[in-house]
Parts: structure tokens; C-alpha cells; sequence
């Protein structure tokens, strides 16, 4: 079963604050100060959550490059290096990772496919596959000058809940 495109926004900062904008909701996650901020665009709320330390949730691209600038998490099982290639005009480094299997398990084994933004370290194309299938996401633009720092913060109007 093919699923439509979900388009979503990934926004990432040189100080290494990150957004991702999802339909109606958004994920503000700030490093530097320990906080997540969870907007809902629809009843214009904004909840603060404390941030885990050293983790920074990307919806999708969990333990993943395109986190924070800090040394990436190891993944259990194999990691090989792509090489640089070009995607969409965009230079990009790739690595593959493929996950070991359950012991018993009879489905492939799952293998992420990740290409990284040599510019902004934000993934521009990851490919994962596995016993569900294929999913692929895309990043259609990938700006390499610093997003306005208001993507960032509350909106304006915003409810505040802790």
C-alpha cells in the first residue's frame, strides 16, 4: 500500500535549535536551554516539556543524523559510508545503516538509508526498509543561510502551558 506524501518543514539553526513543522503541530527543540516546545497551530497552545539531556527529538528520524551538532549515538548493528552525491543540486554525505535482526526473526532486516547536507548537517533524502515496506522522505529545499530566529519561538496569541 502506497501512502500520500505528508509534507513536512525541517528547520535547524547554527546554534543548534531545530524545528519540524507537521500539519498542524510543531516541535521546537532548544539545546541550549533544555526545552521542547510542542505548538498546536489549530487551538494556538504551546506546551514547554523539558528537554532529555543529550537527546533531541526529530519526529521520524529518531538517533539519525540531522540531530544535534554533538557526536551522534551509536546505532546497534552495521554503519557504511556512502560517500558524497548530489540530491536534488544539494551536496549531501550518505551512510546506510542496517539493524540487526530479532533472534527468531524471519522479516528482512530494517536498513535506513540516510543523506546529510554537508552545508547545514540536515538529512535532504533518508530511505528506510524493512518488513513494513519503503518509506522515503524527501526534503525539497534546504536553505544553507540561518532561519529567522521567530521560527523558534511562541507565536504571538499563543496560549502558554506548562
Amino acid at each position: 500500500m502506497v501512502s500520500p506524501p505528508s509534507p513536512s518543514t525541517l528547520l535547524r539553526s547554527l546554534d543548534g535549535k531545530m524545528r519540524v513543522d507537521l500539519g498542524a503541530t510543531s516541535v521546537i527543540t532548544n539545546p541550549k536551554d533544555a526545552v521542547v516546545i510542542l505548538l498546536d497551530h489549530v487551538k494556538m497552545e504551546a506546551r514547554l516539556l523539558p528537554m532529555s539531556p543529550g537527546s533531541v527529538p526529530v519526529p521520524g528520524m529518531p538517533n539519525l543524523p540531522g540531530g544535534p551538532l554533538q557526536a551522534e549515538a551509536a546505532l546497534p548493528g552495521d554503519v557504511e559510508e556512502l560517500g558524497k552525491r548530489l540530491i536534488q543540486g544539494i551536496e549531501a554525505v550518505g551512510k546506510r545503516y542496517t539493524l540487526p535482526q530479532v533472534p527468531g526473526e524471519t522479516l528482512p532486516p530494517t536498513v535506513a538509508e540516510v543523506w546529510t547536507c554537508t552545508a547545514t548537517q540536515l538529512p535532504v533524502m533518508s530511505k528506510i526498509t524493512g518488513g513494513f515496506g519503503v518509506r522515503t522522505s524527501i526534503c525539497k529545499t534546504a536553505p544553507v543561510a540561518d532561519p529567522p530566529q521567530a521560527s523558534f519561538q511562541i507565536p504571538a496569541g499563543y496560549r502558554q502551558l506548562t
